[in-house]
């Protein structure tokens, strides 16, 4: 049975490398370009896992996003959008500058010290 992974991004490097990564027999790879539509195609691919990149959580897919967590579906989120990611995400990985700041639930995120600094708090530079 082949599973599909779906990848909403603009960036065509990234999704030639996601492609060639993820690409292989029992694994389906579909990339498919932001904006409107998006959200029909997903539902019609039915993945095992999206992908979204950067600034792709637009209202409508914050809706999808939300039934494809709630079917089991694995959703893998590259976003600085705090509001959304708190409202999605059962678990959170937080980054700054390409470093690990902190894992955990939204509770958990929203409170830790380092990611109020680099998020939340302004500073400009946290590594």
């Amino acid at each position: 049975m082949k599973r599909s992974v779906v990848l909403v991004s603009t960036d065509r490097a990234l999704a030639a490398s996601c492609e060639q990564a993820l690409g292989h027999d029992s694994l389906t790879f579909a990339c498919l370009p932001t904006g409107t539509g998006v959200a029909e195609q997903i539902t019609e691919i039915a993945p095992a896992a999206v992908l979204l990149d950067l600034n792709t959580l637009r209202f409508e897919a914050l809706s999808l996003m939300r039934k494809l967590r709630d079917d089991g579906t694995t959703i893998l989120i590259v976003e600085h959008d705090m509001v959304a990611i708190m409202g999605l995400c059962d678990n959170i990985t937080c980054m700054s500058f390409g470093k690990f700041l902190a894992e955990g639930g939204p509770k958990e995120i929203r409170h830790h010290p380092k990611v109020i600094e680099a998020y939340l708090g302004g500073a400009r530079h946290v590594a």
